[in-house]
């Protein structure tokens, strides 16, 4: 196309050269018209040569769903019925219980108490596991008590049983000192009306050993005691009396 246009100039060009009767001024807007064609024509043919850009390819987010495979589901099994043996105990019948009578006649009346007669009677305690209890008939007594065959009194006889005076007790044995032995001693013995120990009455009812009792009758010598007291008179006792040996 550009080759046509520069020919189609070319003679347009003689065109004007051959004529000799034309004007100065048809010549120039000959001129300008095809250069405008010329120049409309060039920009045409750059713009259909020239490539056309391509748009930059545009990204798709794509969303795939994968479905997750299920559980194979094992076949159900089938467990056949067992009977189940009866093992409870029979349970017998309960015994009937007999009807009870019916009582008719309901006494509604206290019996009658003679008030004239004594509560009890001797014959109520005429005998006993351990005699008579009714004593002599018409008999005295003076009131006094009675000691015992050896001339002294139990502690549950007097009214004021005997004390013992502050004093020197037993000493303790230096050989089961030294070993580190201890014991006790229940000793009895008889304290007469002047507050002394009657020596031939000591025995020892439980003693850890020997040397303790030793000790005990040896000091029973020289301790003294208030005696015992009925009826504000001065009576013997029989005395029970325990003895410790402790090692502080």
């Amino acid at each position: 196309m550009f080759t046509l246009l520069l020919e189609s100039r070319a003679a347009t060009v003689q065109q004007v050269r051959g004529r000799t009767g034309g004007s100065a001024g048809s010549t120039a807007v000959s001129v300008l018209i095809h250069g405008a064609l010329a120049t409309t024509l060039i920009l045409l043919t750059a713009t259909h040569d020239r490539p056309a850009e391509k748009a930059p390819p545009q990204e798709r987010l794509r969303i795939t769903t994968v479905d997750r495979p299920k559980d194979p589901t094992p076949p159900a099994t089938t467990t056949p019925a067992t009977a189940v043996p009866n093992t409870a105990p029979s349970i017998a019948a309960a015994p009937l219980v007999p009807a009870l009578p019916t009582i008719i006649d309901i006494p509604n009346t206290i019996p009658a108490i003679d008030l004239s007669r004594a509560p009890t009677s001797e014959a109520d305690f005429a005998t006993g596991r351990r005699g008579s209890p009714l004593g002599v008939p018409g008999g005295t007594g003076t009131g006094s008590v009675v000691p015992s065959t050896n001339g002294y009194f139990s502690e549950a006889q007097v009214e004021k049983p005997v004390m013992v005076l502050p004093g020197k007790g037993p000493a303790f044995p230096e050989v089961l000192r030294s070993v580190g032995t201890q014991g006790t001693v229940l000793a009895q013995f008889v304290v007469d009306s002047t507050g002394r120990v009657i020596v031939d009455t000591f025995t020892a009812l439980q003693s850890d050993h020997p040397l303790f009792t030793a000790s005990v009758r040896s000091a029973l010598t020289r301790m003294r005691f208030v005696p015992a007291e009925i009826a504000g008179r001065r009576v013997a006792q029989l005395v029970q009396q325990p003895f410790q040996f402790t090692l502080h």
